[in-house]
C-alpha cells in the first residue's frame, strides 16, 4: 500500500519542479528609496558687493533739515566662521539745507547666522566733497537669493555741530554668496593666497605743492583682499602723521586692484584722501610675501586736495596678513 503512495508523491514533486522550470525568471524589485532631508547650505558673506540705498534723514542740530537720502555703495566682506569684517564706501544725494550730498568711508564688523547678518559700523563722513566729519551706526542684512541681499541701516552723521539721524533700506549684489555661484567668481587655490584682512605700518616722504611743505609721512593701514585666480581686489584705509607745514595728519580710503604672481603682487589704487580738506588720490605699488604672514611693499600715491594742495608720496610698508598659503 505504501509503494503506490510514494510513487504518486514522487510524481507530483517531479511535475511541480518541471512546471516551475517553465516559469519566467523572477523580477528583482529594488527596495523603496529612503527619503532624506535636504542639507542646508551655509551662506558665505565673503566677497565684493555693490548696490543702492534710499531713506530719510532726521536733523539733530545745526543747519540741516529733515529730508531724503538716496545713493549707492560699494564694499567688501570677509567671513571668519560666524564673524564678518568689512569696509564700505557710499555716497548719497540729499535735500538737507546745508548739504547737497553726503558720503562715508566705514569699517563694518558683525555676526552672521546663515542668511542673516547683523553689524555695527563707523568711520569718516563728508558732505559736498569738502567738509569732513564722522559717522557711526549699524544694520541688519538678509540674503534673499544666492548673491542678492536686502537690508535696513541706521547711520548718525556729525559735521562739527551739523548732524542727522538717517534710516535707510539697501539692496546689494554680492560677488560671492551661496555655494554654487558661477565658478569664475569662486576663489581659485593658488600657491600663495592674498585673500584676508591685514594691518601694518608705513613710512615715507611727501613732495608737495600749494600751502603745504615737503616732509615725512609715517602711519598705519588696515585693509582686506579677495583673490580670484591671479586677480586681487581690495580695500584699504590708512592714516599718518606728517610735517607738511600747517598740515599734521593725512589719510585715505582706497580701492585696490592688481595681479598676483605667487608671492608677488602688483596693484593700482585710488579713492578719497583727507588732510585739513577732502580730496582724491591715485597710485600703485608692489608687495612681496616674505613669509606666510609678513608682507613688505613699496607704494606711490598722488593726492590732490580741495583748495589746491597736492602731494606725491613715496613710502615703504609692512603688513601682517591673517591668512596662509593655499587656503
Amino acid at each position: 500500500m505504501l509503494r503506490p503512495v510514494a510513487s504518486a508523491s514522487a510524481f507530483a514533486l517531479l511535475t511541480g519542479v518541471a512546471a516551475a522550470a517553465d516559469l519566467p525568471p523572477p523580477i528583482n524589485v529594488a527596495p523603496p528609496a529612503v527619503l532624506t532631508a535636504l542639507t542646508p547650505v551655509a551662506f558665505n558673506w565673503s566677497g565684493f558687493y555693490f548696490g543702492g540705498h534710499g531713506g530719510y534723514g532726521f536733523a539733530k542740530g545745526g543747519v540741516f533739515n529733515d529730508g531724503f537720502a538716496a545713493g549707492g555703495q560699494v564694499g567688501l566682506n570677509w567671513q571668519f566662521g560666524g564673524f564678518v569684517l568689512g569696509a564700505e564706501a557710499d555716497a548719497s544725494w540729499v535735500d538737507w539745507s546745508g548739504a547737497d550730498s553726503v558720503g562715508t568711508a566705514r569699517l563694518r564688523g558683525g555676526f552672521a547666522s546663515g542668511p542673516f547678518l547683523v553689524y555695527a559700523t563707523g568711520g569718516a563722513a563728508f558732505r559736498d566733497f569738502s567738509d569732513a566729519g564722522w559717522v557711526v551706526g549699524g544694520g541688519l542684512e538678509y540674503a534673499i537669493w544666492r548673491d542678492w541681499t536686502v537690508g535696513a541701516e541706521y547711520l548718525y552723521y556729525e559735521f562739527g555741530g551739523d548732524s542727522s539721524d538717517v534710516f535707510r533700506g539697501r539692496l546689494n549684489y554680492l560677488f560671492g554668496g551661496l555655494a554654487g555661484s558661477p565658478a569664475m567668481l569662486a576663489p581659485t587655490p593658488v600657491a600663495f593666497n592674498w585673500s584676508g584682512f591685514y594691518f601694518g605700518g608705513h613710512g615715507g616722504y611727501g613732495f608737495v605743492s600749494g600751502a603745504i611743505a615737503d616732509g615725512y609721512e609715517i602711519g598705519g593701514q588696515a585693509g582686506v583682499n579677495q583673490q580670484y585666480g591671479t586677480f586681487v581686489l581690495g580695500m584699504e584705509i590708512d592714516g599718518g602723521a606728517v610735517d607738511w607745514g600747517p598740515v599734521a595728519v593725512v589719510g585715505s580710503m582706497r580701492l585696490r586692484a592688481g595681479l598676483a604672481f605667487d608671492r608677488l603682487l602688483a596693484y593700482a589704487a585710488g579713492g578719497l584722501a583727507f588732510e585739513d580738506a577732502i580730496g582724491w588720490t591715485v597710485g600703485g605699488g608692489l608687495e612681496y610675501a616674505l613669509t606666510d604672514r609678513w608682507i613688505l611693499g613699496v607704494e606711490y600715491l598722488h593726492a590732490d586736495y580741495v583748495g589746491g594742495d597736492e602731494a606725491d608720496i613715496v613710502r615703504g610698508r609692512v603688513n601682517y596678513l591673517f591668512n596662509s598659503p593655499g587656503v
